[in-house]
């Protein structure tokens, strides 16, 4: 029996995955993302010959290849959490493969997964946000008060809010309620596929409204809080790229937008947030995810709490 390609049965995979399972569209993007680097560095690959040598093998040449650095320089070597990440992405698609018989069983069946120890998420300290703030605000020369207002009111409420990119970018102008001082993060575009409502700060709704009502004047018809300069869509992830790229260029922070998500985080438990507290705004199904934070507490936070015991009120 002649079988299909596998770069058309993971297009068949990817398909399923969208209209049937319902997957976000930044988690099928990682699946083709994954796909793509695996079968161009393994070109020869088809159904008999998916085990767990061509995996060791991939996993070789990922490690000994030559690539370029984000700055231009040829690196070698990959992180382990990069070979769990391929493992992850790789892997539905090979249980697929097995449910319908192509192949006897994944690859990874029997090969033992890295124990990835993660660096500690890296929040960006008062003096950067200082210098994103005044570079968004007041020193980058928006074409428009507009784009203005949008891009003050896009860094405040991903600071504010701890939104992730796709969530912010698929805010709706119905999710946001400024007499109740909240914003709702739909099922649809969480990650945890759950929603939740963020409380949000006097600045924050202070941002959204002067955005809001520069919003208003452009007459939009989409129902996307953050829209595109000119057109009449919701701002595109390139967009956003592009503005985070100004700011940067701007303040002279290099930072990414998942960094003020972390900060997000780090200043609530920080303030004395209650961890499950913290949990619930950041939409984590699992409160491990929430602990990693604990590790960033800066040191003069915990500064205040030893120098709160005394010898009196030992237990």
């Amino acid at each position: 029996m002649l079988h299909p390609s596998l770069h058309a049965l993971h297009a068949e995979f990817i398909a399923e995955c969208r209209y049937t399972a319902r997957l976000a569209p930044a988690t099928l993007r990682n699946y083709r993302a994954a796909f793509m680097v695996f079968t161009s560095v393994m070109p020869k690959l088809s159904l008999s010959s998916l085990t767990a040598a061509t995996l060791t093998h991939f996993f070789r040449e990922l490690e000994t290849r030559e690539r370029a650095s984000g700055r231009g320089r040829p690196q070698r070597g990959v992180k382990t959490s990069t070979i769990a990440t391929y493992r992850a992405k790789l892997n539905p698609f090979f249980k697929w493969l097995v449910a319908r018989q192509l192949i006897a069983s994944s690859p990874f069946v029997g090969t033992t997964a890295p124990r990835v120890v993660y660096d500690e998420p890296q929040y960006l300290r008062k003096e950067q946000l200082d210098r994103i703030m005044a570079a968004t605000d007041l020193t980058i020369e928006w074409s428009s008060s507009f784009v203005h207002r949008r891009s003050v009111a896009m860094i405040t409420v991903l600071l504010y809010a701890g939104l992730r990119k796709g969530e912010l970018l698929n805010l709706r102008t119905g999710d946001v309620d400024l007499d109740r001082a909240e914003l709702r993060v739909g099922a649809q575009t969480s990650k945890s596929k759950s929603y939740r409502t963020i409380p949000l700060n006097h600045l924050a709704c202070r941002r959204l409204a002067d955005y809001l009502e520069q919003r208003s004047k452009k007459r939009y018809l989409t129902s996307y809080l953050f829209v595109a300069d000119e057109r009449d869509a919701r701002l595109s992830e390139q967009g956003l790229r592009h503005l985070v790229k100004r700011i940067r260029q701007a303040s002279g922070v290099r930072f990414h937008v998942h960094q003020l998500r972390h900060t997000f985080a780090v200043n609530l438990i920080g303030s004395g947030s209650d961890v499950s507290v913290v949990q619930k705004l950041m939409g984590h199904k699992s409160i491990v995810s929430t602990l990693i934070y604990l590790r960033a507490i800066p040191s003069p936070t915990m500064r205040k709490s030893i120098d709160a015991l005394h010898w009196d009120s030992m237990l």
